[in-house]
């Protein structure tokens, strides 16, 4: 709660670990976070607050994430943006490699458009 500045739910990792990004799905039912050091994203309920799922496959910093779709978009350091299917029961990724002198930063969706754009 912003206003009153009240904590209504916690959400936890197996391990402590400090988030570099963090978006929720557009019905407001899931949260995702990406941690900087273990390079894994959390998924969590946010009306139970129980940690859904720990999507790996980045190989470096987790720097941004967004939902689009029913899908997540996250980009790492690792020069690779990757596209996860979080609302199924199997969790399948597409991968984007980038090029060798570009680094990706922060991903935006855009309903309108079949493009993703990066920072």
């Amino acid at each position: 709660d912003l206003y009153r500045y009240r904590n209504f739910r916690t959400m936890t990792c197996p391990a402590p670990v400090q988030y570099s990004c963090v978006t929720c799905d557009q019905s407001g039912e899931v949260v995702a976070a990406g941690p900087p050091d273990t390079f894994q994203i959390c998924t969590w309920s946010l009306q139970t607050g129980r940690l859904l799922e720990m999507l790996s496959g980045h190989a470096g910093p987790v720097t941004s994430c967004v939902f689009a779709e029913g899908m997540l978009i996250s980009c790492s350091w690792d020069k690779s943006v990757r596209v996860w299917d979080t609302f199924q029961c199997k969790v399948t990724t597409d991968t984007l490699t980038l090029s060798s002198d570009c680094t990706a930063l922060a991903v935006a969706w855009f309903p309108y458009s079949a493009l993703i754009p990066l920072l």
